[in-house]
Formats: structure tokens, sequence, C-alpha cells
């Protein structure tokens, strides 16, 4: 797919930017954002590079929704820095890396970057970017545990700065599926019933499964490149023959990713599938009050496992000082909290990174089964730090378990063999 570059005046670019983080709709009035440099504040052209998802479904409906909110972020942002200006670049996450190294070696490459947290650990190992500095203030909203997934450990440094997440959940078509299941058993059994289900096959999207059948662990080890003793073997192996099990169910297909899992669900070719908070605006266009939402199912073995993105704001090494200066201003306007609470409201598709954000749960069900997912994920974290979107880990693990589903593995045998991949080097 080509991506074309594209630079409009300052207001909706600033939307664009804010707007492609959060994949929303319209925002409520938020706070001006800390600090400032007198009456005129800071005055750059910012390059913002934004990482989207490889065939990303509906991409036309993050354009469509620029106009419903640029008007509220550009006042925000220009109470105080009415001279900065931004030229925004869209790029799937799977290219940055050899884009960004091409852009830095004729040092013309971004200020910011607006990415997933893997990718932009991805780039910050690899050098092509550079660490954010934190306030003190700003180190103590938010939590440690975040900022340990945005942070290089060998050197210990932030890669990045998180700014918002985006919980993985449970969609379906509330008109065919009247009992959300609420675990993997009431999962096969939905679709023993004639309904519709939809797995990925690729890792992120798979995962979730392994902490209902009590493999998390054993994975989480592999992943670390630690032995795992027999019970954690034997864990790896419960969790391959359930998706063997799954695989053979009628109404049950695995996808190769989750766009194609957003299509089928959006187009009435499946009726639940594993989704994304941020892809919740694009499937309501599609399904309308259609659309249901809940946690990911639970299981024998434990708690679903989801995997929750950080979004995070990475900066540019080929800045000048005044350049520099807007991009980190930028960064900690999207940390102010009430703008972090405000989009949460607003949205509902994101939750906020500062700690001392309170998310009213009971104000909506989306709401409440993201928070319940960011509960299931404090499990995975280490899962989602290791692997990143080139890990070469990926695409064996997705290898693996496609010939499991197809029948061309047994699951101890594919159980092995995916214990040793994960092991092996990044």
């Amino acid at each position: 797919m080509n991506w074309r570059r594209f630079s409009i005046r300052k207001a909706e670019v600033l939307a664009a930017a804010l707007l492609l983080l959060l994949s929303g709709c319209q925002a409520r009035q938020a706070a001006p954002p800390r600090g400032g440099n007198g009456q005129e504040g800071l005055e750059a052209v910012l390059y913002l590079y934004v990482g989207v998802r490889d065939n990303t479904f509906d991409l036309d409906g993050y354009r469509r929704d620029f106009n419903q909110t640029f008007r509220v972020l550009e006042q925000q942002f220009r109470q105080v820095n009415p001279r900065t200006q931004f030229v925004v670049q869209l790029y799937p996450e799977s290219s940055l890396l050899k884009e960004l190294a091409h852009r830095n070696a004729s040092g013309l490459g971004p200020d910011l970057l607006l990415v997933t947290n893997r990718t932009a650990l991805q780039l910050a190992r690899a050098g092509l970017t550079r660490s954010p500095q934190l306030t003190p203030e700003l180190r103590r909203e938010l939590d440690p545990a975040t900022l340990s997934r945005a942070s290089l450990h060998n050197p210990r440094r932030l890669a990045s700065l998180p700014v918002a997440q985006r919980a993985q959940l449970a969609c379906f078509n509330s008109s065919r599926l009247q009992q959300v299941p609420t675990t993997l058993q009431e999962l096969l059994a939905i679709s023993a019933n004639g309904n519709t289900v939809g797995l990925a096959l690729d890792p992120p999207g798979m995962f979730w499964s392994a902490g209902a059948l009590g493999a998390n662990e054993a994975l989480q080890l592999a992943i670390a490149r630690r032995p795992l003793n027999r019970d954690q073997q034997q864990a790896v192996v419960r969790w391959t023959r359930w998706l063997q099990d799954a695989a053979t169910q009628q109404k049950v297909t695995f996808y190769g990713n989750q766009e194609l899992l957003l299509e089928a669900l959006s187009s009435g070719q499946l009726d639940w599938i594993s989704c994304h908070s941020t892809d919740l605006q694009r499937l309501q266009r599609r399904l309308g009050s259609k659309l249901g939402v809940a946690p990911l199912p639970d299981g024998p073995g434990g708690q679903a496992s989801p995997i929750n993105e950080l979004t995070v704001i990475a900066l540019g090494v080929n800045s000048s000082a005044s350049q520099r200066q807007a991009a980190e201003a930028f960064a900690h306007f999207a940390l102010n909290p009430l703008v972090q609470r405000n989009i949460t409201v607003s949205l509902r598709e994101v939750l906020p990174v500062n700690r001392f954000v309170t998310v009213p749960a009971e104000s909506s069900m989306v709401l409440k089964a993201m928070l319940r997912a960011q509960q299931q994920s404090r499990q995975t974290e280490t899962i989602a730090a290791l692997i990143h979107l080139n890990d070469r880990r990926v695409q064996q693990t997705q290898g693996l378990i496609t010939q499991l589903v197809f029948g061309e593995s047994t699951p101890e045998i594919t159980a092995q063999r995916l214990v040793r991949s994960l092991q092996s080097q990044p």
C-alpha cells in the first residue's frame, strides 16, 4: 500500500496526530499543557511519523474523523504554543525500522513518532530514537510498571514516553449473540450452537488464551530464554491442545491477522472475535448498535492474558534545539491529567497512563470491560515488552500454530517446537 505524505495547516495536523494516537471521535475541552515559553510559546515545525498496522481496516475512517476533533485540540495546545506547526506522515509500523534508518542517515528523520511501545523499543535498540526527558513530577504520575515497559534495560533508559493504553477485548454481534461467553468452555459452546467465532493466528492476537489455560508463565520464561520444568511444559501442551480443539469446531475460524478479524465481524461473517479498544470506533461505523464489547474469557488455568498495547511518543535524533524543546512539550501535553481523563471518558477507546486519573467505570460498559482487561493484562507485561513486530520469533510462532490448526502437527510436537523457538535469539 502506498502511504502519501500530507501537510495541512497546523490546527488540522495537531488534531490528526492525537486522533491517530487515540483512534477516536470527538474529545471534550481539556486543560492547557503545563509549561510554555512566554506569551507566544514555542516556535518550531515538527515532523511527526504515525505508525499504523499493516492493511489497516477502514483506514479512511481515521481521516474522516479529523474534523470532529481538531478545533478543540488546536485551541488547547495553541494557548501557549501558537507558533508550533506539524507535518505528519503515516507509515506501517513494520516498515518504520527501515524507513527511519534511511531518513536518519540523510539527516531527515522525524522529530516525533506516535507508535506502539513494541515498535518504540525496537527503534531505540537500533539507536534510531533518543530518550525523552521526564521531570520528577511527570515521573511520579506514571506507574513504575508502565515506565519499565517503555524502558530499555541495558543500558537502563526510557525508549519513549507512554501516553495511552489500548485494551485487548472481545467484540461481538449482539443481535446474534445473546449470551456473551465468559470462559473458554462457553466460547466453544456457542460455536457448537451455531455462532461463528474468529481467532487470530498472529501471536499478539492469540496469546490471550494462554493465560486461561495456565501457560502464560511458561511462555514468558521461554521468551526470556529460561528453562521450563515439566509442569510448565505440560501447561504449554494444554494450550496447544485447546487451540487444536478449537480448530476442529465447524464454526471456529482462524485468521492470519487482526485486520482480517475486524473485516469479518463487520461484514457479518463472524459473531465473536478478539479486538482492541482502538478498533471500536471503526467497528461501530459498520455495526452500529449491534456491536457488543466484553472482557476476554477466562479458563480453567486462570485469567485470560490479553496483551494491552501502550501507545507512546518517541523522539527523533535529527531535531534542532527548538524542535527538541517543542517535541517534548507536545509529549508532556498528552500526559496532562485533565487531558488524559477527558480523552478516556470522551473516546472510551483508551485508558490513561497517568496513574492519578480515575476512570469512571460504572459510567460505561466499555470502560468497565477495559479496566477488566487492564487487570488481566498485568500477567503479560513481559511478553508485551519482549516481542516486537519484526522479531523473527513472532513469524516462527505463527507458522507453528498454523501447522497445528491445519492438522499438520500434534499439540505435543507443537509445544516442544514453540518453546525452543521462543528460547532462541530474537
